[in-house]
């Protein structure tokens, strides 16, 4: 059941090996011309059957994902395993070149990650990436120690060069646009971005902050033949699309 829904998004049943790193993003216009991530929390947001899976196969592509203490704080239900109704969790599965969930990084400056968060319940378990300040207040919130790793400079770059290095082969970024943006500054880190762009005109509230300014947005559609955002009327959750870009070789970021 994977392949045909990878024909109709993708026009191609092969997304070839995973990159080092991978970003899952979906995006709505904004008022500037630009594009948005849309606040899934939002009780307004769209729902859309083909981004849920679109993030089911980018989780199904890697081993480890770097989320945020934002993330957790904003969606206290959210995990990370392979989800889906039973049939198609078991499919991602059987798709993966992976025997096990990803793993679960958590950035935080803070350290204001809520202990009694769904995610803790994941296997394999996760672990905090912190400064000194950030590690004391986990801490004192309950986080066990040993799920805690201290870091000099904690950034999402710095995320990602460690989760790299602790021998995981591809890494899903699922943080919000401030961190994700940095890695489309020089030198891009991101190897491949999952867009789902969705066309319909939203409510404030489901509009989150902006990932990509008006030229940028405009650079990426047509390169990769991804239709624009109009932000036009449609049958609610309907009118999305999707593509899959390169950033390192885009125009869009020199």
């Amino acid at each position: 059941m994977i392949a045909p829904i990878l024909e109709r998004l993708y026009g191609t049943t092969d997304l070839g090996l995973a990159p080092a790193v991978l970003h899952a993003a979906a995006v709505c216009t904004n008022a500037k011309g630009g594009l948005s991530v849309i606040r899934v929390e939002a009780p307004s947001a769209p729902r859309n059957s083909n981004d849920r899976f679109v993030l089911g196969i980018a989780r199904a592509r890697v081993d480890a994902i770097i989320t945020t203490s934002t993330n957790l704080r904003a969606e206290p239900r959210l995990l990370h395993r392979l989800h889906g109704d039973d049939a198609t969790a078991a499919a991602l599965r059987a798709w993966s070149a992976y025997d096990e969930d990803a793993r679960v990084f958590i950035l935080t400056e803070s350290g204001e990650v809520p202990a009694d968060h769904r995610v803790f319940s994941e296997t394999p378990r996760p672990s905090l990436l912190t400064g000194a300040r950030g590690a004391a207040h986990a801490a004192k919130l309950g986080i066990e120690p040993d799920l805690i790793t201290e870091r000099a400079e904690p950034s999402i770059r710095d995320a990602v060069g460690y989760v790299l290095a602790q021998s995981a082969t591809a890494v899903l970024i699922e943080t919000g646009p401030s961190n994700a943006a940095q890695l489309y500054t020089q030198p891009i880190v991101v190897d491949e971005l999952m867009l789902s762009v969705c066309h319909e005109r939203l409510d404030d509230d489901a509009i989150g902050p902006e990932l990509f300014d008006a030229d940028t947005a405009e650079k990426l559609c047509v390169e990769n033949n991804c239709p624009a955002p109009t932000g036009s009327a449609g049958t609610a959750g309907s009118n999305w699309s999707f593509c899959r870009i390169a950033p390192r070789q885009s125009s869009a970021f020199e």
